[in-house]
């Protein structure tokens, strides 16, 4: 609600909703024509909604303005990458008794309690040892 509409009494509440339907109607135009209304991503004005330095930068304009620039434009070329990876090694740190606790198994925890106090650490433990491979692209790698 404005607050000129709060500050005079006078008006009925049929003039107030319509004034604040019009505000509103104001607001919706101007998002519209920020969204509509911009060019290149990559050529801005400083201080405009697509500068990332700007504060009025607005993420969705510059993201709504990148894709009618690849769509219109026809000059992006479309790019895909594998990765290639040689002698990869992957390693993690555990203890020689990790295990499932359990009231069973207090006697071995108070044993492995001990043996850290003693031992210098986690034992490193080898997951990976010069793994070779290929991801080709649209393709997904996920070691468990």
């Amino acid at each position: 609600m404005e607050a000129s509409s709060l500050d005079s009494p006078s008006e009925s509440p049929e003039e107030m909703r319509e004034q604040d339907v019009r505000e509103l109607a104001r607001q919706y135009t101007r998002n519209s024509t920020y969204s509509n209304a911009h060019g290149n991503p990559f050529d801005f004005a400083p201080g405009s909604i697509l500068d990332p330095d700007s504060k009025n930068f607005k993420s969705r304009a510059w993201t709504k303005a990148l894709l009618r620039l690849y769509h219109e434009s026809g000059s992006f070329v479309e790019r895909k990458a594998g990765v290639v990876f040689r002698d990869l090694t992957a390693y993690g740190h555990a203890s020689t008794t990790d295990y499932q606790e359990s009231v069973g198994n207090v006697a071995f925890q108070l044993l492995g309690l001990a043996k850290s106090l003693l031992s210098s650490g986690p034992k490193r433990v080898d997951i990976l040892r010069s793994f070779n491979g290929l991801v080709k692209p649209g393709e997904m790698l996920v070691v468990l």
